[in-house]
């Protein structure tokens, strides 16, 4: 997906990207559990992980 020189600062920008929602989601987290409902987290994640299986599947989609 990437040629082997930007190998590096690939994995860089994915590994930040995933780190910041690590350290953010803890917070957004405890503010749902604490302001909204403590069923309210649970849903957002379920809805997250839908999101992320329809985009791994738009993306990489075997071809017809």
């Amino acid at each position: 997906m990437v040629s082997p020189e930007e190998t590096a600062t690939a994995i860089g920008v994915s590994n930040s990207a995933r780190m910041g929602v690590r350290t953010i989601a803890p917070t957004l987290a405890g503010y749902m559990f604490e302001a909204v409902s403590l069923t309210l987290p649970f849903y957002t994640g379920a809805v997250l992980m839908a999101l992320n299986g329809w985009f791994f599947w738009s993306f990489f989609k075997p071809e017809s």
